[in-house]
């Protein structure tokens, strides 16, 4: 994820601006809003909004999912084809490869945030 601020003076001058780099462990962020200019909230592919803050620099914050930090059972484990040995793609998968989920209240990973209350500005 990567948050640059853009100024007037910046247009202005076709200065390239400084932008931050945060990084967090998780799924591909596909979309997300500004709730106001110190606070970001992102979603897709992890099922739940991810919170990021500004105090100083731009950091990851939270999961703002009650259920995120439970991780579900695996439902594919390492032995899931019966020992026989596995191959995709010409890649064999290793004896600890196991699919695991968070445990969200989605059912699907988010693909879109809309404002719903809030100045109208």
């Amino acid at each position: 994820m990567h948050f640059v601020p853009i100024t007037a003076e910046d247009v202005k001058t076709q200065s390239k601006p400084k932008g931050t780099k945060v990084t967090y462990i998780g799924a591909p962020i596909v979309t997300g809003c500004f709730t106001n200019e110190n606070t970001y909230v992102g979603s897709g592919y992890d099922k739940t909004p991810i919170l990021f803050q500004k105090s100083g620099d731009w950091k990851f914050s939270k999961m703002l999912d009650d259920g995120a930090s439970k991780t579900k059972t695996s439902k594919i484990g390492k032995d899931a084809f019966g020992g026989k040995s596995v191959f995709f793609d010409g890649l064999k998968l290793e004896n600890d490869v196991e699919v695991t989920e968070k445990d969200t209240k989605h059912m699907n990973y988010i693909n879109c945030q809309k404002k719903f209350a809030g100045d109208n500005n």
